[in-house]
């Protein structure tokens, strides 16, 4: 195939490099690119990618111009399999795509930089993309598989082997992930933990992942993604847990991230790792500060073919078409990505403000980062500072973005104050996706322990984050919205 201007292509490991220096240059308010190696004081890998050490790069996306607050962060790993090409390729075309169509006016792509911060590891096995090699090989020429690298339900001491490894961990460590994503190739599955031995089970005559505490969230998000990656005319992304639909494993990244802060059981984490490679290796500082993690992590098997032909990656033009189905692997995995970006926790969207009189206005708004509503409150602040329940919407059930049902539009009228200049402060108040929350016999026997399902608990800390503050400002017969993100009024309504 001919692969026209402006077409998917596979990008090699210094054409990947160069396009993220590149838009972090022409985006520098968006994205920032980074050599993981000095950000975290790591070693390289063993060997060289050209003429130089192979460089694991380190990229956040998020409009820096608004202070960091309450974002979500969220972490995206393209490959721990080096053969295995398709995922920093989406990871790229990903981190352009949010940069160039940042304000072309879809408020989902909008909202997804203002409320998040993405980071991503496009070559997470820098070393393995550039030789086309499955394994990590050290410096001694051992030869490593990172996803079997990570202290969780192993029975040796062989974790934290390859840099690839500390560097998630490091990731991990020295941020607040709420959901992550890791890709693979081979087949094509949207998998979840448990993929433990530690946590397996018969049904049916096969092997399964028993039930995480988290299991309800985890199926739920995984048929949204399940949705949005479908392609007319191929087979959906299988999903399930990673035992079920992939295989079972010691030593997986995905098992260690969601499980090793919380499962205590003998099988679970282990803090025993001696690494041969790489010395010094300081066991202190990879066995401490890690309690807070614990994302809601999905392992992405994106094609079967570890290196799909070009003529099934789809064109850049088909995302522009926001209700068509994706047309290919990178556009499919694209939309996937989009998608769990904004699952992590729901929002209010203020669609429309209008006047109404002199004494009223009428506020249309939306929620977005979720499935289902329970209960959505509008609060007006009162002349003596408090805030009133004006009234508890009448829709519920309400349906959010990622509904199966079309979404929910609610609507109040808000009096205006001719006084405090003309300010009226207001807030919006629910509960989404309560599913999430059930449990039938989890192991371990533990409530959720995710902060995407924490959020959705009004009986957690997180379920404050999600109520939202506005002032609404009257300038003669013009009205504006000034939200708790940004300092920026928004009059374009």
């Amino acid at each position: 195939m001919v692969v026209c201007e402006g077409d998917y292509k596979y990008l090699n490991y210094t054409q990947i490099n160069q396009k993220i220096s590149e838009l972090a240059k022409e985006y520098p308010d968006l994205i920032k690119a980074e050599s993981i190696h000095q950000k975290y004081n790591l070693p390289h890998q063993g060997g060289d990618c050209g003429h130089s050490k192979c460089v694991i790069t380190y990229v956040s996306i998020s409009d820096y111009k608004i202070p960091p607050g309450n974002k979500v962060q969220v972490y995206l790993s393209g490959n721990l399999h080096g053969d295995e090409q398709l995922g920093p390729n989406v990871l790229v075309y990903l981190a352009e795509y949010l940069a160039k169509t940042y304000n072309d006016g879809d408020i989902s792509h909008f909202n997804n930089l203002r409320e998040r911060e993405i980071i991503m590891t496009p070559m997470t096995n820098a070393q393995g993309y550039y030789w086309n090699h499955r394994h990590e090989e050290t410096d001694k020429g051992q030869r490593i598989d990172v996803n079997r690298d990570f202290p969780y339900n192993r029975d040796d001491d062989n974790c934290y082997q390859s840099v690839a490894a500390r560097a998630v961990f490091k990731i991990f460590q020295n941020n607040d992930i709420y959901g992550a994503l890791t890709y693979h190739g081979g087949t094509e599955v949207i998998s979840y933990p448990w993929g433990s031995f530690n946590h397996i089970e018969r049904k049916n005559g096969r092997q399964v992942g028993t039930e995480s505490p988290d299991d309800s969230m985890f199926a739920k998000i995984a048929e949204v993604l399940q949705t949005q990656s479908s392609v007319p005319n191929w087979n959906n992304l299988r999903i399930g847990t990673m035992t079920e639909t992939v295989y079972a494993c010691h030593g997986a990244m995905e098992d260690w991230a969601y499980g090793a802060s919380f499962d205590t059981s003998p099988n679970g984490k282990h803090e025993n790792c001696s690494p041969t490679s790489y010395l010094p290796f300081n066991k202190t500082e990879y066995f401490t500060n890690h309690t807070h993690i614990k994302p809601a992590i999905y392992l992405v098997e994106a094609s079967n073919n570890k290196h799909p032909i070009t003529s099934r990656f789809g064109t850049p033009s088909n995302l522009k078409c926001k209700d068509c189905h994706p047309d290919g692997h990178i556009n499919r995995h694209i939309k996937l990505c989009l998608s769990f970006i904004d699952m992590m926790m729901p929002y209010p969207i203020i669609e429309t403000v209008s006047q109404l009189s002199l004494s009223h206005a009428r506020v249309e708004f939306k929620i977005n980062g979720c499935l289902s509503l329970q209960k959505v409150e509008f609060l007006v602040q009162n002349s003596t500072g408090h805030y009133t329940t004006f009234t508890k919407l009448p829709t519920i059930p309400g349906y959010c973005n990622h509904a199966s049902h079309p979404q929910t539009t609610f609507t109040h009228d808000v009096p205006l104050r001719s006084d405090r200049n003309n300010k009226t402060s207001f807030k919006i108040k629910f509960l989404a996706d309560q599913d999430f929350l059930v449990q039938t016999s989890p192991e371990p026997r533990l409530p959720p322990q995710t902060s995407v399902v924490q959020s959705r608990d009004p009986n957690s800390v997180l379920y404050k984050l999600t109520i939202r503050s506005y002032i609404l400002v009257r300038e003669g017969e013009k009205l504006a919205v000034l939200d708790e993100l940004s300092p920026e009024i928004r009059d374009d309504y």
